[in-house]
């Protein structure tokens, strides 16, 4: 397994409440990929990136996208119209990969009803077999699961062929307008809690000039990351935890973890909330992504 750049973006969920949660797949799934893109420097939801887009209503394309990561000053990278080839080839070098699907067909950790509507998820540049990591915003808590790549290229192209299917009987361009167009459309056609009640793959076969066009947009690349060692670790004397996203100690007086509670630290200390802490590893267990002192943690053994 290889993960890029050091730091694992933290997932965030489009059912955070907000009027339209239900239609911001698509903006969730960008807050978590500038948070991969800035490596942990830009912190967003869903709700923050749809506010920092012109477009209100219903679903959203890759154009809102992109500006709305123009707000914050990052570049996002369009590429729809390639194949998922392509989006494995930016997945290898190290970018984190916005990709739409067809919900029903790809499956997913977190489904709403049939699964029958449009759906964008973050795919990390991080591989476990014939699986990739993946966080799908309609999951709430958020949370990063492997995927495998078969259901995730059925998915975006079945979406692929839904789209492409409308732009062409439209415009033979196959005009970037045209593919936006559609793509809102079908969205607001579609979502969670108004389900295609047919969602099984279409039958119809576009000519798309080559393989099986897709929608998909992606961050920077970054390298390899040479791997901070990885530790296991015992609560030596009750303890609170610190939030990062809330900026808070958490877990505190009679809340506070017990001695003997176990997880998995990352072998580099960082300064929070005026303390030295070290940083718990996501996906290590129900604690992972807090950071717990320095002076309260017994560490362990190094893991291989």
């Amino acid at each position: 397994m290889t993960n890029f750049g050091g730091v694992r973006a933290t997932p965030v969920t489009q059912r955070d409440g907000s009027a339209l949660a239900n239609s911001n797949c698509r903006m969730a799934s960008i807050a978590t990929g500038i948070d991969y893109d800035t490596q942990g420097q830009t912190k967003s939801t869903g709700k923050d990136m749809r506010d920092r887009q012109p477009d209100k209503v219903g679903g959203t394309d890759s154009g809102d996208a992109v500006r709305a990561w123009e707000s914050y000053g990052q570049k996002l990278v369009v590429r729809d119209g390639q194949s998922f080839d392509q989006a494995l080839v930016d997945l290898k070098a190290g970018r984190l990969v916005h990709i739409d699907v067809w919900h029903a067909t790809c499956g997913g950790p977190c489904l709403s009803g049939s699964g029958g509507y449009g759906h964008t998820m973050a795919v990390a540049p991080e591989r476990s077999g014939t699986s990739w990591l993946v966080a799908d915003p309609w999951c709430n808590p958020p949370k990063w699961t492997w995927w495998p790549e078969a259901k995730l290229r059925a998915g975006a192209e079945e979406w692929g062929r839904r789209v492409y299917g409308r732009v062409f009987a439209r415009d033979a361009t196959g005009a970037e307008t045209a593919v936006q167009e559609v793509v809102r459309e079908l969205m607001e056609e579609f979502y969670p809690g108004h389900e295609d009640p047919d969602p099984e793959p279409t039958d119809e076969v576009v000519d798309t000039g080559g393989g099986q066009k897709i929608l998909f947009t992606v961050s920077d690349p970054h390298r390899p990351s040479t791997g901070t060692p990885h530790y296991h670790a015992t609560v030596s004397t009750p303890t609170n935890l610190w939030n990062d996203d809330t900026k808070r100690w958490v877990f505190n007086g009679p809340n506070a973890l017990k001695v003997g509670t176990r997880f998995v630290i990352r072998g580099a200390q960082k300064d929070k909330g005026g303390q030295k802490t070290w940083p718990i590893v996501e996906g290590s267990g129900p604690f992972g992504g807090y950071y717990a002192p320095v002076a309260n943690v017994k560490v362990g053994a190094k893991i291989p």
